[in-house]
Order: structure tokens, then C-alpha cells, then sequence
């Protein structure tokens, strides 16, 4: 399970362990300013688990491209 944050130019993830029999997860993105916290949760859990910080430097205050993204 990771979060890949393009920032200024450059790109970089945070990247953890994750149970790979988990058919379902759900995601939280809030934002503080230019801060933003990415948190993650399985069904029927309802506890949030924070995975990323993150500051944009180019923080426009225009929309923040999300996705999916798999790699192996």
C-alpha cells in the first residue's frame, strides 16, 4: 500500500506493508492549507490509518489530481 506525491518536480512514495487477502479498502484525503493527509480504512473498520503527510510547494488552490496506481 503506498501514496506517490509529485511535488515541485519531483516524485516520491511512501510504501507499506499491506494483508494482500483484503478484497476491500476505503480512502480519506483531507486538506490543511497546503497540507494533505492520506489515510486509509478496511471495511468494517471504522478507524482511519494515516499513511501519508504531504506538502505541495506549487499549492494553487485548484482541484488535486488523485488515482489509482499498481506496480509489482
Amino acid at each position: 500500500l503506498g501514496v506517490v506525491v509529485t511535488n515541485n518536480g519531483y516524485s516520491d512514495w511512501s510504501t507499506q506493508n499491506f494483508d494482500p487477502a483484503q478484497r476491500s479498502i476505503a480512502f480519506l484525503i483531507q486538506r490543511e492549507g497546503s497540507d494533505y493527509m492520506v489515510f486509509y480504512r478496511v471495511p468494517p473498520s471504522s478507524e482511519w490509518i494515516q499513511i501519508r503527510v504531504a506538502h505541495l510547494i506549487e499549492d494553487t488552490g485548484k482541484p488535486v489530481l488523485v488515482g489509482l496506481y499498481a506496480c509489482c
